[in-house]
């Protein structure tokens, strides 16, 4: 996988698309890497950020209908074909939240690592109507996609003293947006009983 992962980055932004279609689709790839690496390109004048920045969402909402179509056309057997394959646990967790939170899930599951790749495969087993999935998907994949292709302008100054895109910053910026976003998802939970 890792090796995987270095032919995407050394491939540019066609890598950095690509490899997100992957991840959105239920291959295992990290988006912690993929996008602070997309960061790097910008500042090193490779590509703009808004560019960059449509090409990973374009290519999250793309795998994510992949995704969803495994869940949606093939149906509990292929799903379980597939998380045999890409790890169970992951597959688990990411219908767990998706049964929990129903649509507004997709959304807020783009934030967590292991359930944003595997988030549409449990929508698409629920048939959840295509307008909200897509919206969802949109709206979630801006946000991550912006903290961490920003993410990756900031490294660039220190990216050949981490021994290469992503490595332990990748993860401490993870874990700050899965801090934040388990804070307001608690919040917002917390405050719905009391509502009329």
């Amino acid at each position: 996988m890792t090796h995987l992962v270095n032919s995407l980055t050394n491939a540019g932004p066609l890598g950095v698309f690509l490899g997100m279609i992957g991840e959105s689709a239920g291959v295992p790839l990290p988006s912690e890497v993929l996008l602070p690496f997309a960061g790097f390109l910008v500042l090193t004048g490779r590509i703009a950020f808004m560019t960059v920045l449509l090409i990973a969402i374009a290519a999250q909402v793309i795998g994510s209908l992949i995704g969803y179509a495994i869940g949606y056309f093939g149906g509990r057997p292929l799903v379980a074909r597939l998380s045999r394959l890409f790890g169970d646990h992951g597959v688990e967790r990411a219908e767990a939240w998706f049964s929990r939170h129903g649509r507004a899930s997709v959304f807020w599951g783009r934030f967590l690592p292991v359930v944003r790749t595997y988030i549409s495969w449990p929508a698409g087993l629920a048939r959840m109507p295509i307008g909200p999935f897509l919206a969802y998907t949109i709206l979630g994949s801006i946000p991550w996609s912006v903290v961490l292709i920003y993410a990756g302008i900031l490294l660039g100054a220190s990216w050949a003293k981490l021994g290469g895109p992503g490595q332990d910053i990748s993860l401490v910026v993870a874990a700050v947006i899965v801090v934040v976003v388990v804070y307001l998802v608690a919040r917002r939970r917390h405050r719905l009983p009391s509502q009329p």
